[in-house]
């Protein structure tokens, strides 16, 4: 392996990384300040006290914190130091509760009952599955009280449900969550300080009563968003597509009417350019050394490429080892892209052979014997009354736009095609073909149309709007492309042009990758910062995720109905129109060989392109029949799959976005 490392130092040969600089947004926020009585737990009586008053609460957030003694070789999740419990009373009122572990593991120490377990009392509430737990990260929780015998149940994960509610963010962190979902920040400096150590300080206290707190208000206001965003209780196709095309119309509102379109759009165009920017570097190094994993570290983060190996069944050896096995499931299968290639050859070179025998000795070689599931192909929302009539007719648009102002700013009729297209490089969301609807979104501005009845002056002046409209879209758009080039840092472009100046590719040289990839990653985490602080500014985050996050599942949905109501047997597109949209699904055909057919038509291809093989499922199943173990069953796989060379490579980006939340 290579590892490029600069061993999460604060300063790298490419200058100085300021990492304060990345939480200022965030540190700007009000600070979240617990509020909610708080209550300490000293004893084994006040903790049986506890556990009666939690036996009678429907739900409580549970917190832990740790620490370890590094001169020991420890840890800071060592030792268990305290547990943070927090629920509303009956009163409607916040409480809190502070367990000290520590001083209850010495007072069962003086009191000479080591053995005694000092969390006994909490086992039963902790346990209980009819009382719903909440913690942030909830593993890190259960392996805590795993180690004095409590198996914590029922415990929902705001950490994955912040992942379901906003998959947008790009740190899922408590401190993260909280300044994304609820607009707070949350100090977390006190996270690492010495939690062993009595007495806590204020500091510590607070900030032990901030997470029991704030994580269940996280988790009620996660619940909310993610009711919101459940599909229509509906199995009506029509009304599924509606909601879709309401919940488009809805986000794109959202972020018009607070004015953030262009620039969060630009975000998204920088944030994926530096990722393909990460990607070249890498991939070059790769196709230079050969080197396989490649991973570059940084105090930024880091970056992955790696490939994965390509497996076969050693059919020879499966015959060997397992007759019996490759007796009752060997198959004969074949490449159906390289059957079809060598019939296409024989239609080419054969005059009397045409295209409808091949396709139809085809069916009769690789007949089909079902289907898949359907999905969704092609989508196309009725738009109209948002972006103007016929707004994805270039057609119209061109008959009420100038196209000799248009021609004397060098824009042809042709260009407005490519106009549309690079539009929805910055909002893939854009229906195909509309320049009106680009304009909306982009500028702020709507086509005029021209009506029976109006002037020859109106309807010029109409055609000049338009044409003045579709010029300063084009501007526009070219400024956007000029900033998101600017986003690139210039250690990185200069990487770039090192390479491009080396003379052909037998005189190329690894490059230093940990400069510019470190430089790329401060851009990434930048530009991602900006991104969600657009929306949390906006105070349109969680509105706006809504409406993405259930047109998406409404969508799926949507895929869900129709599967169950069309016949197994369709294997044929599926239409259908509606007035919100017209929807195209697709299914894949499920298709067997033949084999006996393959050698009648073509025994000589049968010879070249058939071979036999099986699944690892139908192993396992064959295998757990006779008896013969899991662990066994692994270590025969592993022998009877052998590598037959590795994937393309792929790039994996892990950029420290802690750090948009925490210095």
């Amino acid at each position: 392996m290579v590892n490029h490392s600069l061993h999460n130092s604060q300063k790298s040969e490419s200058g100085s990384i300021e990492t304060s600089d990345l939480s200022r947004a965030a540190r700007a926020l009000p600070h979240f300040i617990p509020e909610w009585k708080y209550s300490w737990v000293n004893s084994v009586e006040q903790l049986k006290t506890l556990a009666d008053i939690l036996s009678n609460v429907k739900v409580f957030s549970i917190d832990t914190e740790t620490g370890g003694r590094a001169q020991y070789g420890e840890t800071l999740s060592t030792h268990l130091s305290l547990i943070q419990i927090g629920f509303i009373d009956k009163n409607g009122q916040g409480q809190t509760y502070l367990v000290d572990v520590r001083q209850l593991e010495r007072l069962l120490s003086t009191a000479d009952d080591r053995a005694s377990n000092p969390l006994l009392a909490l086992k039963a509430v902790l346990e209980n599955g009819n009382i719903k737990k909440v913690a942030h990260n909830k593993s890190f929780e259960i392996e805590q009280l795993a180690k004095y015998g409590i198996k914590l149940t029922n415990t929902d994960d705001t950490m994955d449900m912040a992942r379901r509610a906003r998959p947008d963010l790009a740190s899922v962190t408590l401190g993260a969550c909280v300044t994304e979902v609820l607009g707070f920040y949350l100090p977390k400096e006190e996270q690492t300080t010495d939690w062993l150590e009595r007495p806590l300080t204020k500091e510590q206290i607070d900030y032990a009563r901030a997470d029991a707190e704030i994580t269940l208000i996280l988790y009620s206001r996660l619940k909310e968003l993610l009711q919101e965003q459940r599909p229509p209780e509906t199995d009506r196709p029509e009304k599924l597509l509606a909601s879709i095309r309401d919940d488009y119309i809805q986000s794109r509102r959202l972020l018009r009417e607070s004015g953030i379109t262009v620039q969060y759009a630009l975000q998204s165009a920088k944030i994926r350019a530096i990722e393909n920017k990460i990607r070249e570097l890498l991939e070059h190094e790769f196709d230079l050394t050969g080197c396989d994993p490649l991973k570059i570290k940084t105090s930024l983060g880091k970056v992955l490429l790696a490939t994965r190996a390509v497996t076969a069944l050693d059919v020879e050896k499966l015959k060997r080892q397992h007759p019996e096995a490759a007796e009752q499931l060997l198959r004969y299968e074949v490449k159906r892209s390289e059957l079809r290639r060598e019939l296409r050859a024989r239609v080419y070179h054969d005059p009397s052979y045409t295209e409808g025998q091949m396709f139809a000795e085809l069916e009769q070689i690789l007949p089909v014997v079902g289907r898949g599931s359907m999905h969704i192909k092609e989508l196309t929302l009725d738009l109209d009354e948002y972006y103007g009539t016929e707004h994805d007719r270039m057609g119209t648009v061109l008959s009420q736009i100038d196209n000799e102002f248009l021609q004397r700013q060098e824009i042809t009729p042709a260009a407005l095609s490519v106009l549309a297209a690079h539009a929805r490089k910055y909002i893939p969301e854009l229906p195909r073909n509309s320049l009106p609807a680009a304009a909306l979104e982009i500028l702020d501005k709507s086509f005029d149309y021209i009506s029976t009845g109006m002037s020859d002056e109106q309807k010029n002046s109409i055609r000049k709007h338009n044409a003045a409209i579709i010029i300063e879209l084009k501007q526009t758009l070219d400024n956007m492309d000029k900033e998101v080039d600017a986003a690139i840092p210039a250690e990185a472009t200069a990487a770039f042009v090192k390479l491009n100046d080396i003379a052909g590719p037998l005189f190329q040289q690894p490059i230093d990758l940990e400069k510019p990839v470190t430089e790329l990653l401060k851009a990434l985490i930048k530009e991602r910062g900006k991104q969600l602080a657009l929306l949390r500014e906006a105070g349109i985050a969680n509105s706006f995720t809504v409406c993405c996050v259930r047109a998406a599942n409404t969508r799926g949905k949507l895929e869900e109905v129709i599967d169950q109501r069309v016949s197994k047997r369709r294997v044929a597109p599926l239409h259908l129109k509606t007035e919100a949209g017209n929807v195209t699904l697709s299914v894949s055909r499920i298709r067997t060989l033949k084999y006996e057919k393959l050698k009648e038509l073509y025994p000589e291809l049968a010879e070249k392109l058939a071979y036999q093989t099986t699944t690892q499922q139908e192993l396992i199943e064959f295998w757990t029949k006779k008896g013969i173990s899991r662990t066994a069953q692994e270590k025969l796989l592993k022998t009877l799959w052998t590598e037959q060379g590795r994937s393309h490579p792929s790039v994996s980006i892990y950029p420290r976005y802690k750090l948009l939340y925490t210095d």
